[in-house]
């Protein structure tokens, strides 16, 4: 048996000498490596029919979804404020990705995001919970952009 065969034995690849069970890179013989962690479902029924299943993980993404935040730079006392990164809150930290895309990190909490975003004296960083309902209604006149999905 080759190195090669030795450090792949096992896995879900196979070639000539196949039936030996020695596994040689070559093609696929229908299992993945990672299958040998997650219990095999087969022959276990469905929980549901498929809508209530479909309902059931809308309610698990609803339950688990992190809060949107943005990080705005606000001018002044209340003069002008933009927004300069946006961020996802999970139970164990946040995500946070500037406006223009360059700039993406971790932290433990979006609070800490804000000493990244310290510009001077006239300009204080604060994170504002994103709320759909406060967004702009769209102008009747214009056309709705499509919705992808």
């Amino acid at each position: 048996m080759t190195e090669m065969q030795e450090r792949v034995e096992g896995s879900s690849y196979a070639g000539e000498g196949a039936d030996t069970g020695t596994a040689v890179v070559g093609r696929w013989t229908g299992q993945h490596p990672l299958d040998a962690f997650v219990a095999d479902p087969a022959g276990q029924p469905p929980l549901c029919d498929e809508e209530e299943f479909a309902a059931l993980l809308e309610g698990i993404v609803a339950d688990s979804a992190p809060r949107q935040f943005a990080i705005v730079h606000v001018y002044g006392d209340r003069v002008d404020g933009e927004v300069v990164a946006w961020g996802m809150c999970f139970d164990d930290g946040a995500e946070v990705v500037s406006e223009d895309g360059r700039v993406h990190f971790s932290v433990p909490s979006p609070e800490h995001a804000l000493r990244r975003f310290r510009f001077g004296t006239r300009v204080t960083p604060r994170i504002v919970w994103y709320n759909a309902d406060a967004a702009t209604p769209a102008d009747p006149g214009q056309a709705a952009l499509p919705v992808i999905g």
